[in-house]
């Protein structure tokens, strides 16, 4: 009797376990666990890893699987391929020049052909499949919140996954974003939809178009140009310093790094008939780009990172945290998602108009 009890508490056990696959994500580099990244079977979320990195996942045949990670390639696995129980993911980094060589060149006309080829969206690939990750914060309070997969439909526009709920506290007032908090209003200098295309970002603009708010020196390997960027003393509205790295040929951007650099630094706007003056804490953007065999460059990753302080009003002393990312992602099914302005964050509505800017979002 007390050996059936025990064969069938060790079948309950055993198929129990069975039923389960546990799993383990990491950092390819430094091997560091990473918390939040998300499993997807076709278009929904089966599973997210904890804080230690590990994901547990039902016994089943899912077929192939998307892992999805801001600022982490996306990448497609198959478990019962898999040789081990832990999961790597590449960080998506920099471009590292190695042999750089001073020369002197015309630096303005190269930022000329930047900026142009920036608003026109010269070269630049529709991009169809995207991991799109905002939120911004203040305290305890979300004003924005998504982290989405995004498809954009040639004659359709934009369209977004149900899987997580999307925050938007603000409604559109000349082209700008108008926050309600605590029911006030606040607006910011930087559009925090990030619903622009980035290569013709905020912060590339500013830095391609007015070159007399910066010193610039270049540097120049084989096929690339680099050039470094710094404030003048007299810039404190946008202090920015960092790099470009521009293709030789066609001025394409491979590369764009930009951060606030100095901590003495203001920016105000007018809300309802007062200016606002803000701190900008920490501010950096960051673009990477790839050309592929036709000439054209594809997106690879969008960050943006802010922190900023409001000196004055109802919210003194509030700071308020951004961070956005958009990055490629691998073709998934779209027959479930619905459409979504990139301006409103609105989804479910007639959405047939065709607009070029929102393919290249």
């Amino acid at each position: 009797m007390y050996k059936l009890i025990f064969l069938i508490t060790c079948s309950i056990f055993s198929n129990t376990y069975s039923q389960n696959k546990q799993f383990k994500v990491l950092d390819k580099k430094d091997k560091n666990p990473l918390n939040d990244v998300l499993f997807y079977s076709n278009d929904k979320v089966i599973a997210k890893s904890n804080k230690y990195g590990v994901i547990k996942l039902d016994n089943k045949n899912y077929g192939n699987l998307f892992i999805v990670k801001e600022d982490y390639y996306d990448t497609i696995i198959n478990l019962e391929l898999l040789q081990s129980d832990e999961i790597y993911l590449k960080k998506i980094d920099v471009i590292e020049l190695k042999e750089v060589i001073v020369r002197k060149k015309n630096i303005e006309s190269i930022l000329d052909s930047v900026y142009s080829n920036s608003i026109t969206l010269k070269k630049i690939n529709p991009t169809k499949y995207l991991h799109f990750f905002n939120v911004l914060t203040t305290q305890s309070d979300t004003l924005l919140f998504a982290n989405n997969r995004v498809a954009f439909i040639k004659g359709r526009g934009c369209f977004i996954e149900r899987e997580n709920k999307i925050i938007s506290n603000f409604t559109q007032k000349n082209s700008n974003p108008v926050f309600s908090l605590s029911n006030h209003n606040i607006i910011f200098n930087k559009n925090f939809t990030h619903s622009n295309s980035p290569i013709n970002s905020f912060e590339l603009m500013i830095v391609t178009k007015l070159k007399d708010k910066f010193l610039f020196s270049i540097f120049e390997e084989e096929d690339f140009y680099q050039i470094k960027f710094e404030p003048k003393v007299t810039n404190n509205e946008y202090p920015y310093s960092g790099y470009i790295i521009v293709d030789k040929s066609d001025f394409g951007v491979y590369e764009f790094k930009a951060e606030v650099s100095i901590k003495k630094n203001k920016r105000n706007l007018v809300l309802e008939n007062k200016i606002l003056n803000f701190q900008i804490l920490t501010e950096t953007s960051y673009i990477k780009y790839k050309k592929d065999i036709n000439g054209n460059y594809e997106l690879i990753k969008y960050a943006y990172d802010s922190e900023l302080k409001v000196l004055n009003g109802f919210f003194k002393d509030r700071i308020f945290i951004n961070k956005c990312r958009k990055e490629l992602t691998p073709y998934f099914d779209t027959s479930s998602m619905v459409p979504f302005d990139v301006i409103t964050y609105k989804t479910n509505y007639n959405h047939e108009k065709k607009l070029l800017k929102q393919y290249h979002f």
